[in-house]
């Protein structure tokens, strides 16, 4: 597991019993438990060894680090475990604090008491009577959608802790459905930040927005419009971070002025992971790094963009790949920082955007057209490069080679003539893990080639990886572990 505040890794053995820790400038010992762990959560403490809090299978609490919410003893009672109805279910964080959901719906709060972790202020709206059902948080509070529909928060009253004047849009007469937040994920916020939000959807498919974005205090309530779902972003502007939101509304048309003649199914943003994957479903996920560029995929197999035309906001470029009537459609999109490429039905690539975060394919295009090239069949992009697997089980790359844009030195290790099954990437390098169990590595500051001790003499089971230091953990057949970084 890799926590996003630090460059540490955790680790479980194969009965999950006990706990290890990786890339720590002095060896911590290992944790041996009488229980299982069945979660691992983490925040954005920015200490070394980063704060973990362990979900044991006796629904106890355990944490380990030095960060914040390591220390638990003023509720260490209420996360034992020992009462059934009180055992712990999930566990929540925001970037200085946690938040566990017990059996009976009750939630427990700890870590930095101006981030949501004072238990006592909230403890009795947060009790077994009227059940929490979910929690959402920004970097500095949290809000939990209860049973009855009504929602309660709490935290930096700048980043939605406080719900000000929209507290009668969130009571329980309102029957708040899902609960959306938006902050700069990944990046350093001061307390004094305007910097996080909530959204509420209602049953009446209103919506309603509170917090902080811009330098300063959001209070909106959404009642004139009709809303299936909302996709949040934010980018930093100066000195300011500024929160973005799209709604996707109910007859299939968003909340921004491009042609509405099909319906929108997914929305994508420029970085490296997608803002949100499923419009329908309503599943969010957070943009990293943030740029204000995004690209709408049509049910019928068309692409619209807006936003910075330089980050991908202008497909005009490359529309003719994507003709509403071609029986060719678009499967999936991924980004770097600031480019996209999409991947189509016939397994060929399409890419735009800046050419240096990998929006120029150059020699390589020919091997992301499709038939008769090896299909493409998975893409993978860090911040400045994208990767594709073909079905021959051959890599072709291209953006920024210092990031794994270029596979050069490694090409006779990824054509094929060994599979390659999976690829990783973190924020500057690529890794493969290829059929015998061997690993290659390229981009970053590390000579590229097969891991030192990962050759496939004793195979590769899975590898993980951490984006805050680059380091990468291999796991081995025979339960050796091996660590190693991409950076100086």
């Amino acid at each position: 597991y890799a926590s996003p505040g630090s460059s540490t890794l955790l680790g479980l053995d194969s009965e999950r019993k006990k706990v290890s820790f990786y890339n720590l400038s002095s060896p911590v010992p290992d944790i041996i438990l009488d229980h299982k762990v069945v979660g691992v959560y983490t925040n954005y403490a920015t200490t070394e060894m980063g704060s973990w809090v362990l979900l044991l299978d006796n629904g106890s609490i355990i944490t380990a680090g030095n960060g914040y919410g390591v220390e638990i003893s003023a509720v260490s009672e209420e996360l034992s475990g020992s009462i059934p109805e009180k055992k712990v279910v999930s566990v929540y964080s925001n970037g200085k604090a946690f938040a566990a959901l017990r059996v009976d719906g009750s939630v427990v709060t700890w870590g930095d008491n101006n981030s949501g972790g004072d238990w006592e202020s909230v403890s009795a709206q947060l009790n077994e009577t009227n059940p929490v059902v979910s929690v959402v948080s920004t970097f500095n509070a949290f809000s939990a959608l209860r049973l009855d529909g009504s929602v309660v928060s709490w935290g930096s009253i700048k980043n939605g802790g406080s719900q000000g004047s929209m507290s009668v849009y969130l009571d329980n007469s309102s029957d708040v459905k899902l609960l959306y937040s938006s902050f700069p994920y990944g990046r350093p916020i001061n307390d004094s930040d305007y910097a996080g939000e909530f959204f509420a959807l209602r049953s009446d498919k209103h919506v309603v927005e509170w917090g902080g974005s811009n330098g300063s205090e959001v209070e909106n309530y959404y009642d004139s419009v009709s809303v299936e779902a909302i996709y949040t972003n934010s980018k930093r502007s100066w000195n300011n971070y500024i929160l973005e939101h799209v709604f996707l509304y109910s007859d299939g048309s968003i909340s921004v002025p491009i042609d509405n003649n099909n319906l929108v199914v997914s929305i994508y943003s420029v970085s490296a992971n997608p803002v949100i994957r499923n419009a329908i479903t309503g599943v969010e996920e957070l943009d990293p790094l943030g740029a204000s560029a995004y690209v709408a995929l049509r049910s019928d197999g068309s692409l619209s963009a807006w936003g910075e035309s330089a980050y991908g906001g202008d497909i005009s470029s490359v529309s003719y790949y994507f003709p509403p009537t071609s029986s060719i459609k678009v499967k999936e999109i991924f980004s770097t920082d600031y480019a996209f490429s999409a991947l189509r039905t016939n397994g060929s690539v399409v890419s735009w955007g800046n050419s240096v975060y990998g929006a120029d394919c150059g020699s390589v295009c020919q091997k992301l057209s499709g038939p008769p090239q090896p299909a493409v069949l998975k893409l993978e992009a860090n911040s400045r490069a994208f990767v594709a697997l073909r079905e021959d089980g051959s890599v072709v790359s291209w953006g920024d080679p210092n990031y794994g844009g270029s596979s050069y030195f490694v090409d006779d290790l990824l054509d094929g003539s060994v599979k390659v099954k999976r690829i990783y990437s973190n924020g500057n390098s690529f890794v493969a893990l290829r059929e015998d169990g061997s690993v290659v590595s390229w981009g970053g500051q590390k000579s590229p080639g097969i891991i030192e001790g990962l050759d496939g003499s004793a195979p590769v089971e899975e590898v993980y990886y951490s984006n805050m230091g680059g380091f990468y953990a291999a796991i081995r057949k025979d339960g050796v572990i091996k660590t190693w970084t991409n950076r100086p």
